[in-house]
């Protein structure tokens, strides 16, 4: 196993209406103006933002805002963020959102304590932060766990880079609010992303290659399960205060140091180095070509062992062959233009019947492929029963007889 420091300084404060007491926690770590850093609009429809500003006006703190952060931050925002901070003067950073915006705050608080370096310089190895104003968070997504890690990570937009921004102890936030029914509103495509992200966190440094603890393989065995459990739970009831409280607390553990105590960080962490993924599930050449010419692919998955039979070797040989036979995004094989560009023309055909009322469509489609697909044992039961549009009822009793 490997040598290993553990430190994770962040004050935590988990449960309900916990975000209420953030005026008190600034004020405890001397916060005399501070920037709220948030995402989209979501925060402020939610009331969310309303209630932290006048959480802290109770408090007789001073603060100003700044929205607009998106997934994977950009380095234009967290420009716009130290020029804002260094006119106001600000002496402390909340973060109201996830792992983006926690980032961006982070990347800030090293630009205004480091006025003499420009803040890339520092995801460039170029120079080292001597400092980072405070930060404080208040957690609404469970997923990257970067309300109590010493990580974040910027895209340049102008150099297509993302990189990691100074891995120092000095931007771990100072305290971090979670309260999981602040989850609540999260879409549910965003609460399973955020579920696959914390896996990940937990596998890049579970699945390496040197003898590890048993201990902290049993933490991370313990937390993936508690995950998975869960996330089922989440998909059917969105509202269930246990299984959010669960996720969440994982989502912090996942990526604050403890899971990689002896064992390091392995090989799946180079994946977060990438921008802007797009994978594919990759089962043939044809399928490789397809993607990486058609789709523009950057990423693959291959099942393990599936269809790995005789001439197994061969197809994998052929799969990257065909994935870097050429730039990316050519588009179809000239052999196949022709055809792809009428298969075009006839969907295009269809859409013009199809984009329309269903009763006009169910009118132009013919007729007989419509009665067939509507004669089925017990439609006409189930349909008239439940169909709450007269106009289609009438429709489709015209068309059935």
């Amino acid at each position: 196993m490997r040598n290993f420091e553990y430190y994770t300084p962040t004050q935590v404060l988990f449960g309900k209406d916990t975000h209420l007491q953030a005026g008190s926690l600034l004020k405890k770590y001397g916060a005399k103006k501070v920037l709220i850093h948030y995402g989209g609009q979501s925060a402020v429809r939610s009331g969310l933002i309303d209630e932290i500003t006048s959480n802290l006006k109770e408090e007789g703190l001073e603060y100003i805002t700044l929205g607009g952060v998106i997934p994977n931050p950009l380095l234009s925002k967290v420009r716009e963020g130290i020029e804002l901070c260094q006119k106001e003067h600000v002496d402390f950073i909340l973060a109201v959102g996830g792992g983006s915006v926690i980032d961006s705050s982070k990347a800030i608080g090293y630009g205004v304590a480091n006025p003499n370096n420009d803040v890339w310089d520092f995801c460039l190895k170029k120079a080292v932060p001597t400092g980072c104003l405070p930060i404080g968070v208040i957690l609404t997504i469970a997923a990257s766990g970067s309300e109590m890690s010493s990580s974040s990570v910027i895209t340049n937009e102008e150099t297509k880079e993302k990189r990691g921004c100074a891995k120092t102890d000095y931007c771990r936030p100072k305290f971090a609010i979670l309260n999981p029914r602040l989850t609540y509103t999260l879409p549910q495509y965003q609460t399973e992303s955020g579920c696959v992200d914390i896996l990940m966190h937990t596998m890049e440094r579970y699945f390496v290659n040197i003898e590890t603890m048993e201990i902290t393989d049993s933490i991370s065995e313990s937390l993936m399960q508690t995950v998975i459990y869960n996330a089922r739970i989440l998909m059917k009831e969105p509202d269930n205060y246990s299984a959010r409280a669960e996720i969440m607390w994982a989502g912090s553990l996942s990526h604050n140091g403890l899971t990689g105590c002896g064992t390091g960080e392995g090989a799946m962490l180079a994946c977060n180095a990438f921008p802007q993924v797009l994978c594919g599930h990759i089962e043939s050449p044809l399928d490789a070509y397809l993607f990486s010419q058609v789709n523009d692919g950057n990423c693959i998955a291959l099942p393990f062992a599936e269809n790995f039979g005789w001439g197994g070797e061969l197809n994998l040989t052929y799969i990257f062959e065909k994935l870097f036979c050429a730039p990316g995004g050519g588009g179809y094989p000239k052999e196949r233009v022709e055809p792809e560009q009428r298969n075009k023309k006839i969907l295009d055909e269809v859409k013009k019947v199809t984009h329309r009322d269903l009763v006009s469509i169910l009118k132009e489609l013919d007729r007989d492929l419509v009665v067939g697909a509507l004669s089925g044992e017990h439609f006409s039961e189930y349909f008239f029963a439940n169909c709450k549009d007269e106009t289609i009822a009438a429709c489709v009793k015209e068309l059935i007889g």
